[in-house]
C-alpha cells in the first residue's frame, strides 16, 4: 500500500501532466494573444472598408419607428476620414471614423458629418433625434457586402461596393423627374398583376400616392377586407426607388421599384411579385366609416362645385332666381323661425333668428331662399345609398314641397317646371353615385363629392 507521501507525489504528477497538455492544446488553437487577434480584426475591417476603387454603396434605415431612409455613396480612406456624397448636398460632407473593439468590433463614426450624424442629433421634436446611430456592431461580412446594425436604436446600415457609373448621382434626379412625369392624375396605385392570386385581367390594387416633393409614400388598402394606411419615407437609387420600411401585402413585402424605360412607368422589383404604377381620378381604396361620418352631420351647405355639377347649379340658379343657396341634408328637422307679439324675429344668443323645431323630414336636398337661414326653401326628398364605406349614391323620392305653398303656390310650382332645376336635381341623383372624401380646412369640416363616372365633376360642402 501507497503512503500519504506517494500518494501526494502521484496527484501532483497527474495534475502538472494535464496542465502540460491544456497548455499545448491552448496554444495549438490561439498562435496569438487576445490583444493581437483584436487588432488583426480591426485591420481586416478597416482594410475592407478602404478596398473599393469607387467607394461603396450607402443603405441608411432609420429606426425608432422614423420612416426615413438616406441612399448615397461612402467613402472609407486609411487615415480614418470618410466621406458621404448624397443628393442633399452638392459636395460630400467629410468626416472621421474610427474602428475599436468592446463586446465586438464596432464602427463609429465620431465626429459631425451632416449626411449621418444630423439624424442622431437631439431635437426639440425628437429628444432621440431621428432614430439613427453613431455606433454600429457588423452583423455581416460578404465580398461585396458589409451589414452593420446600430448599438443604440437597431438602425440598419448597409454597405455595398459601389460601380464606376454608380459614383454619378444624377441618375437618381433622373429617377424623381421618372416619378413626376408619370404623376397624371389625382391618386395613384399599384397595380399588382402576378402574386397574391392577382391576374393580369384582375389585378390586387394598393393605393400608392407617391411625393417626390415630399419624399413620402401615403399607402392605403383594403386588402383582405380591412382598410389599412400607412406612410413611408421614398429614397431614389439608381434603379429606381424604395420605401424606407417594407409595406407587408399578405404574407408579402413590397420594398423597391425599377423604371421600365419600354413602358415608361415604375414598376415592382420582386422576386415574385409582379405590377406597376399607375394613375387615377379616383382611389382604388374604400376609406371605413366615411359614409357613417357624413350621415352623422345632419346638414352641409354647398360651398364651391367644379365640372357639370358647376354648370347645372348655375343654370338652375339663373333659371330659379328665389333660390340663393343649395343644402345637402342628412337628419332634417324642419326649422320655423320665431317672432315676438309685434311679428319682430327673436334672436337666440349668438344674435341669429332663433326657431324650434319641426316635422322630421330626414334626408334631401334643400334649396333655401336666402343665403343662411334655412326657414323658406323648396325640398325635394332623397334616399341615400351606401354603395362602399365611402361611396353613396342618392335616390330621388317622391315627397316634394315649397315651404311658401300655403302663402304663394307659384313660387313652388315654378321651381318644379323648370327643367333646369330638374336636370341639376336628376344628375345629382344619378345611377353611378359619388365618392365622398373629408378634409378639415381652417377648424372647418368639409364633405367632398366626386362623380364616380367622372371624378372631374365634383362639389364641396361645409357642415352647415
Amino acid at each position: 500500500m501507497m503512503n500519504k507521501l506517494q500518494i501526494v507525489t502521484s496527484w501532483l504528477l497527474l495534475v502538472l501532466c494535464l496542465g502540460a497538455c491544456e497548455q499545448s492544446d491552448f496554444e495549438s488553437k490561439f498562435d496569438k494573444s487576445p490583444d493581437e487577434r483584436i487588432n488583426e480584426d480591426i485591420a481586416n475591417l478597416k482594410a475592407k472598408l478602404t478596398e473599393p476603387e469607387h467607394g461603396w454603396l450607402f443603405h441608411l434605415i432609420m429606426a425608432d419607428g422614423v420612416e426615413y431612409a438616406v441612399y448615397g455613396i461612402a467613402r472609407f480612406e486609411k487615415d480614418y476620414r470618410v466621406s458621404l456624397l448624397t443628393t442633399a448636398y452638392e459636395e460630400a460632407t467629410e468626416s472621421e471614423y474610427t474602428i475599436f473593439a468592446e463586446s465586438d468590433i464596432q464602427l463609429v463614426f465620431n465626429t459631425y458629418n451632416a449626411n449621418l450624424t444630423a439624424y442622431a442629433t437631439p431635437n426639440q421634436v425628437r429628444p432621440n433625434g431621428y432614430g439613427t446611430d453613431i455606433e454600429y456592431h457588423i452583423k455581416s461580412i460578404e465580398p461585396d457586402v458589409v451589414e452593420l446594425e446600430g448599438k443604440v436604436y437597431k438602425t440598419r446600415l448597409l454597405l455595398k461596393k459601389a460601380t464606376e457609373a454608380e459614383t454619378d448621382l444624377s441618375a437618381l434626379k433622373t429617377n424623381v423627374e421618372r416619378l413626376n412625369k408619370q404623376r397624371t392624375a389625382k391618386y395613384m396605385a399599384l397595380s399588382i398583376t402576378k402574386g397574391l392570386d392577382a391576374t393580369p385581367d384582375q389585378p390586387k390594387l394598393i393605393g400608392m400616392d407617391c411625393s417626390t416633393y415630399a419624399r413620402v409614400a401615403e399607402i392605403r388598402h383594403n386588402y383582405e377586407g380591412e382598410f389599412v394606411q400607412a406612410k413611408k419615407n421614398i429614397f431614389f437609387t439608381h434603379a429606381g426607388f424604395g420605401l424606407s420600411s417594407p409595406m407587408q401585402i399578405g404574407n408579402d413585402s413590397i420594398q423597391y421599384f425599377k423604371y421600365n424605360e419600354t413602358e415608361e412607368r415604375y414598376e415592382l422589383d420582386h422576386p415574385t411579385l409582379e405590377g406597376y404604377l399607375y394613375c387615377d381620378k379616383l382611389p382604388v381604396y374604400f376609406v371605413d366609416g366615411m359614409v357613417d361620418e357624413f350621415m352623422d352631420h345632419f346638414s352641409m351647405k354647398l360651398k364651391n362645385s367644379f365640372g357639370l355639377v358647376w354648370d347645372k347649379y348655375i343654370a338652375m340658379k339663373k333659371a330659379n332666381t328665389v333660390i340663393r343657396s343649395f343644402v345637402l341634408a342628412t337628419d332634417y328637422k324642419r326649422r320655423i323661425p320665431l317672432f315676438d307679439e309685434k311679428g319682430n324675429p327673436i334672436l337666440d344668443d349668438v344674435y341669429n333668428h332663433d326657431y324650434e323645431l319641426g316635422d322630421h323630414l330626414g334626408e334631401g336636398f334643400l334649396f333655401s331662399f336666402h343665403e343662411r337661414e334655412q326657414f323658406y326653401y323648396y325640398w325635394v326628398s332623397v334616399e341615400v345609398q351606401k354603395i362602399e364605406n365611402d361611396r353613396i349614391r342618392f335616390v330621388r323620392q317622391k315627397k316634394e314641397f315649397c315651404t311658401e305653398d300655403e302663402k304663394d303656390s307659384e313660387i313652388g310650382k315654378s321651381i318644379r317646371d323648370s327643367n333646369e332645376f330638374q336636370e341639376f336635381v336628376n344628375y345629382l341623383c344619378n345611377d353611378d353615385g359619388w365618392m365622398i372624401r373629408k378634409t378639415i380646412e381652417a377648424g372647418q369640416t368639409d364633405f367632398d363629392f366626386y362623380s364616380l363616372e367622372n371624378p372631374d365633376n365634383y362639389f364641396y360642402t361645409r357642415l352647415y
